[in-house]
C-alpha cells in the first residue's frame, strides 16, 4: 500500500483471492483461458459487468473472485462476456468500466 501511495505501479498475480485480499485493489486485470484478457477496470464494477451477461446474480455470501471464475469457466455466457470485452477493447470503448463511480 505504501508503494502505491508513492505513485508507483504495483503488479501482482493472485489466483482466486479471498474477499479481504481482493478489497485492497481498485483496478483489476482478469486473464482467462489462453491468456485472453477477460476484464480490466474498476474492481467495484467487475461483478456487475459479468452479471450483465448471464442474468446470474452473485449472492452476498459469495467471494467475487470465485463467482467470476466459475462464471467464465463454466458457462457459455461467461465465454461471451470475455469475447465481448475483447471486442470492446479493440474498439477502444471501455468507458463503462473505467468511468469513476458516483460519489
Amino acid at each position: 500500500a505504501e508503494v502505491a501511495r508513492q505513485g508507483l505501479g504495483v503488479v501482482m498475480t493472485i489466483h482466486q483471492p479471498s474477499v479481504k485480499t481482493l478489497s485492497y485493489f481498485r483496478d483489476i486485470l482478469l486473464v482467462s483461458w489462453g491468456g485472453t484478457m477477460a476484464y480490466y477496470g474498476l474492481l467495484a464494477r467487475v461483478v456487475e459487468y459479468f452479471e450483465r451477461f448471464g442474468g446470474v446474480r452473485m449472492s452476498p455470501d459469495d467471494n467475487p473472485a470465485e463467482f467470476i471464475f466459475q462464471f467464465v469457466r463454466s458457462s457459455e455466457s461467461g465465454r461471451l462476456a470475455v469475447l465481448e470485452f475483447e471486442q470492446q477493447l479493440r474498439k477502444g470503448s471501455l468507458d463503462y468500466i473505467r468511468a469513476p463511480l458516483p460519489a
